[in-house]
């Protein structure tokens, strides 16, 4: 009950209830403190609202990493010029004549999707402008990055291709079919990869006995540590110029930064 003033307070405090009898419980409040109240009730049921509706919010939508973008690589620049005194070519797979101008060295791992993507939007335009015209030489190394489990085997089994004269072709069902083996486990893998063989014409048994072996695994190990050694850290990671200066080109870019670098040391 609110009193104005000392008088009502005095009245009030001598509240007597229906039967006569005085009832001493009754609280007198000014209003200064009523408002209070009031402003602190309003408030809690406020915060009250707000946490019950996070709450059915949050067990409708938990928060998972589902509720989340996955990580974007971070956008690197399209080439980085490097001084590379010697890339190791070896018997490494070639597209091109071995005699022109300039060469371009890829590290790539078959399972890397960004890989994928060079392979379906820029290598076709880059061989049509560059390489078939005999102004590019394009070789293949392999970067198997550890945590692509089938990317070590699909390079061995790449290189028992080349054995019968068929590394492109291999390569090119790898890339081109990525998702259809990526995921595969064990013997599961290996079956599907003597399937590719097959379907391209080369000796079973001969590809099989090569790929069980491991055969070409030293290698893909070789390539590996070289790449390591020029700075690559992922793939694609390609080298283009001429002996003793390259331009770094990073990741699926397009075709237009491999024209860049390319006519640069033309």
């Amino acid at each position: 009950m609110i009193a104005d003033d000392k008088a009502d307070n005095d009245k009030k405090r001598n509240f007597t209830d229906v039967n006569g009898k005085k009832n001493y419980d009754s609280i007198t409040l000014s209003k200064n403190t009523f408002y209070k109240l009031i402003i602190t009730g309003i408030v809690g049921l406020m915060a009250s609202a707000f946490f019950i509706g996070y709450t059915i919010h949050s067990e409708m939508h938990p928060l998972t990493s589902a509720n989340f973008p996955s990580t974007v690589p971070a956008q690197t620049p399209p080439s980085t010029p490097v001084t590379v005194t010697n890339i190791s070519i070896g018997n490494a797979p070639l597209l091109g004549s071995s005699v022109a101008n300039v060469t371009v060295v890829e590290f790539s791992d078959f399972q890397c999707p960004f890989c994928a993507s060079f392979f379906s939007n820029t290598l076709s335009e880059l061989k049509k402008e560059y390489i078939d015209t005999g102004k590019v030489k394009f070789y293949y190394k392999h970067y198997p990055l550890d945590f692509h489990q089938n990317a070590k085997v699909a390079s061995v089994a790449s290189e028992c291709a080349k054995e019968q004269g068929k590394f492109w072709e291999y390569h090119n069902t790898l890339l081109g079919n990525q998702t259809a083996w990526e995921t595969l486990v064990g013997n599961n893998t290996v079956k599907k990869f003597e399937g590719y063989a097959v379907d391209l014409g080369l000796d079973p048994n001969k590809f099989e006995t090569c790929l069980d072996s491991l055969k070409y695994e030293r290698i893909v190990d070789s390539d590996l540590e070289q790449g390591t050694m020029l700075g690559v850290t992922g793939t694609p990671a390609f080298f283009v110029g001429k002996e003793g200066k390259y331009t770094l080109i990073e990741g699926a870019q397009p075709f237009e930064s491999f024209r860049q670098a390319i006519n640069e040391v033309s």
